[in-house]
């Protein structure tokens, strides 16, 4: 049943981006090159001043957070982490790491009747 919802959504978004293709296209042509190079350059101008703004703004808050960690409050900053809770020690900021359990290994699988695996000889074992 997923298979079939995930399929319609798909053909659903394919005749969306099909149709916004062909208004693209028909607008380009009502432009003309000269028409399509100046929309095109507003686009570049509007995400270029956008991403300017964006990085203004990550580094203010990034000067912000080295400020309070730099000042001894670390516990005033937020975290983005979802994991155990940072530890304060003598108001140093020491992350807690996080304990993961090493991978478990699956043995191989046999079929049975099947010959026991041996190890690969060599030319130079043979010898």
């Amino acid at each position: 049943m997923s298979r079939v919802f995930w399929m319609v959504v798909g053909a659903a978004g394919g005749v969306v981006a099909y149709r916004k293709g062909t208004q693209a296209v028909q607008r380009a042509k009502e432009l003309g090159p000269l028409g399509t190079a100046q929309v095109a350059a507003q686009a570049t101008s509007r995400l270029a001043g956008r991403t300017a703004s964006g990085l203004g703004r990550l580094n203010d808050i990034k000067a912000q957070r080295e400020g309070r960690l730099v000042i001894g409050r670390a516990e005033e900053v937020p975290s983005i982490r979802t994991g155990p809770a940072p530890v304060i020690i003598d108001e140093d900021w020491i992350p807690v790491p996080e304990r993961r359990p090493p991978p478990a290994r699956r043995p191989a699988a046999t079929t049975p009747g099947a010959p026991a695996r041996t190890t690969r000889t060599t030319r130079a074992s043979r010898a």
